[in-house]
């Protein structure tokens, strides 16, 4: 009998597993999270071509990211910054409707609209 094996002795990159063939791309696996993953690891990788250092890769790849998100952090900080100052109003609502939670929920509301806040945010 003879058996015919193909064995291949490298690093996970999907560049090189593709090239050895045989779906071998797909022992890596990414989980739930290979819809971001993936971007972001091709993005690393065009990062690190052009400094050629995965550490400074890494470190300007996670720089924009922030950059990409900081609208929204921003915004979500400025709504908590917000509820924060709104807090002993929204307790004295919490106080005075303790037994009818309807009228507490539009009162809270109303608060909310009159202040232009978010609660979500």
């Amino acid at each position: 009998m003879v058996y015919n094996f193909k064995v291949f002795c490298g690093p996970k990159d999907m560049a090189l597993l593709k090239k050895a063939d045989h779906n071998l791309a797909r022992i890596i696996n990414f989980g739930w999270f290979g819809l971001v993953a993936r971007p972001v690891l091709t993005m690393l990788k065009l990062i690190n071509r052009v400094v050629n250092n995965y550490g400074v890769a890494i470190i300007l790849l996670t720089i924009l990211i922030k950059a990409i998100f900081w609208p929204i952090t921003n915004k979500g900080m400025k709504s908590m910054k917000q509820m924060q100052k709104m807090g002993p109003m929204i307790a004295k609502l919490k106080e005075k409707y303790k037994d009818d939670k309807e009228r507490q929920n539009r009162e809270m509301m109303q608060l909310y609209k009159t202040y232009k806040i978010n609660p979500l945010g």
